[in-house]
């Protein structure tokens, strides 16, 4: 069919089919918002951490809780997404021991525990969710 075009009817089709291309794209790049707010644990600011959100295209997107429990979370997908929280703080060594007096080839891992109920850290049992727009407010008083 096309050998009996010519050149110039060629180029014509491809041009328009080009634009048509083009233009299906216009409007379809990903709509993005941020979420930021506060987390705070019985009433008091959540000293640190991390909160997760598990968002409408299914991947998570991620933030840092601040020392005054301030976080925020950039570029996620408007619409509905779950949220988490983790804030897990390192272990002091117990009281009257020390490393001097222990010699050891190998160091053990400092012990953590979680200053919030773990279960605020499992996107399938915190009940957490926020409805991401351009500019979403998210404030937790988790209990």
């Amino acid at each position: 069919m096309f050998a009996r075009m010519g050149w110039k009817k060629m180029i014509g089709i491809r041009g328009v089919l080009l634009v048509v291309l083009l233009l299906s794209g216009v409007g379809c790049g990903r709509r993005t918002g941020q979420v930021s707010g506060r987390v705070c644990y019985a009433g008091r600011p959540l000293p640190g951490g991390t909160i997760l959100l598990l968002a409408s295209d299914g991947k998570p997107y991620r933030g840092q809780i601040e020392v005054d429990g301030r976080f925020r979370v950039l570029d996620v997908p408007l619409g509905e997404a779950k949220v988490c929280v983790t804030s897990l703080i390192e272990s002091p060594p117990p009281v009257g021991s020390s490393s001097a007096a222990v010699p050891s080839r190998v160091s053990q891992p400092a012990a953590t525990y979680s200053r919030i109920p773990t279960y605020y850290g499992d996107l399938g049992r915190s009940g957490l969710t926020v409805t991401v727009e351009e500019d979403s407010t998210l404030e937790l008083d988790l209990k």
